[in-house]
């Protein structure tokens, strides 16, 4: 991959705290440059990529009018919270159930511990 060098004004008191960030980090200025630009270039793309989405969703909806009314998503919502608690309240009920029966056996295990060495 070809580079090119780019300068970059930067105040002192940015410069002082980017330098102190490097040495913390044990990583060169040029690093830290590189992933804060990188990082905000990631968020950007990610937001125009959201804006262009809305965007196509608005166009959609202006095209054929279909929509999902509040009502509607929130009975979608309250069937999901149903199914998930269907499928994941036996599990928290066996964990707890195997919480209490470790807690019990190593009560048994104290109090044997206890008669033992007496």
């Amino acid at each position: 991959m070809a580079t090119t060098t780019m300068g970059v004004k930067l105040d002192n008191e940015t410069r002082v705290r980017l330098k102190k960030l490097a040495e913390d980090k044990k990583r060169f200025t040029h690093w830290q440059m590189k992933e804060a630009i990188n990082q905000h270039l990631r968020a950007e793309e990610q937001h125009e990529q959201e804006n262009a989405e809305n965007l196509a969703r608005w166009q959609r909806y202006l095209e054929t009018g279909t929509h999902v009314t509040h009502e509607d998503m929130m009975s979608r919502l309250d069937e999901q919270a149903k199914r998930w608690e269907q499928m994941v309240k036996p599990a928290i009920m066996d964990m707890e159930k195997s919480q209490t029966m470790l807690r019990h056996s190593a009560g048994l295990a104290d109090g044997f511990t206890a008669w033992h060495s007496s």
